[in-house]
């Protein structure tokens, strides 16, 4: 039960980092932003937007031990294959994501307001902004399948697929739409998301406690 108790701690960790990261980054240009706007961005920006997407990638690998824990406490194995799953693509955009962000944002000036840059920001954005909560959504939906009692507490799993539905309509929003729709709908499933996987931590984290705690009181066996 350590191990999974771990785990849980990672996601802690996440809410955390995350948080921070949030904190720091500048809203982005939209998606039909022309050049000279996002060279501006990244150049008036650059320290924050370096720092938070360092914490980003270093979020994201916290990431792994929860999801590990989390689909060790689904019952059904498909379902929780699932999770597992769609919990590497998020830590593996996650990571990536942060990695070119902060690499675009050093670059930035070099490339210069024209169609290189535009190219390589349109690719960051869809990494590290789109590819994310797309992900996210299918693990939220196979933690609403799977987690049941008394695995886990019923509000676990209920708020995990109302926020599934949020994710992924902010990261589908962010495919077909160059508005401020995206941020908007995005910014809500982020912080959701956010708040779910600290309090799924601590609510999952302490039954796992619990249960470690009867197991050493059960007496052994003759």
């Amino acid at each position: 039960m350590s191990d999974r108790r771990a785990g849980f701690a990672g996601g802690l960790l996440w809410t955390a980092l995350s948080i921070g990261a949030g904190a720091l980054i500048p809203q982005p240009p939209a998606a039909n932003a022309d050049s000279a706007a996002v060279l501006a961005y990244f150049a008036d920006n650059q320290t924050h937007v370096v720092v938070a997407s360092t914490l980003s990638a270093i979020a994201a690998l916290a990431l792994v031990p929860f999801f590990v824990s989390l689909a060790g406490r689904m019952e059904d194995a498909w379902v929780a294959n699932l999770a597992r799953t769609a919990g590497s693509v998020v830590v593996a955009t996650g990571l990536l994501g942060g990695v070119l962000q902060a690499g675009l944002t050093r670059s930035a000036s070099s490339l210069g307001a024209g169609p290189a840059l535009l190219s390589a920001f349109m690719v960051d954005r869809a990494i590290f902004f789109i590819a994310p909560p797309l992900a996210v959504s299918v693990v939220l939906a196979a933690a609403f399948v799977g987690l049941r009692r008394p695995a886990a507490p019923r509000w676990v799993g209920l708020s995990a697929g109302a926020i599934a539905l949020l994710a992924l309509a902010g990261g589908t929003t962010g495919i077909v739409s160059t508005t401020k729709a995206f941020t908007t709908v995005g910014f809500a499933g982020f912080i959701l998301t956010v708040i779910w996987v600290g309090t799924a931590s601590i609510a999952l984290g302490w039954r796992s406690r619990g249960e470690g705690l009867k197991l050493q009181d059960a007496p052994a066996e003759a």
